[in-house]
């Protein structure tokens, strides 16, 4: 039988997987903080690519006629982001 996977189950609190960090030693808190900056930069990578997905599919959705127009989109629009537009 499949185990299945562990559901986040948060009835209005914490998630039942996430533990209590007043009771981790010194070396489960350093494994518990590689573990989040883990998650954090994969997160992060993640809402790039999602930016970088959405920015094709506008540029497509617009008309763009080949790859060079729509490097260029590209890079305007990662440009604007980068100025704050």
């Amino acid at each position: 039988m499949r185990k299945r996977p562990r559901r986040c189950v948060t009835r209005g609190r914490h998630p039942a997987h996430v533990p209590d960090v007043t009771r981790l030693s010194s070396a489960e808190l350093i494994e518990y903080r590689a573990i989040i900056g883990v998650a954090i930069d994969a997160t992060d990578q993640m809402i790039g690519r999602f930016a970088l997905t959405d920015i094709i599919v506008h540029a497509i959705l617009d008309g763009v006629k080949d790859e060079s127009e729509l490097l260029v989109r590209i890079r305007q629009e990662l440009a604007a982001e980068v100025e704050g537009r």
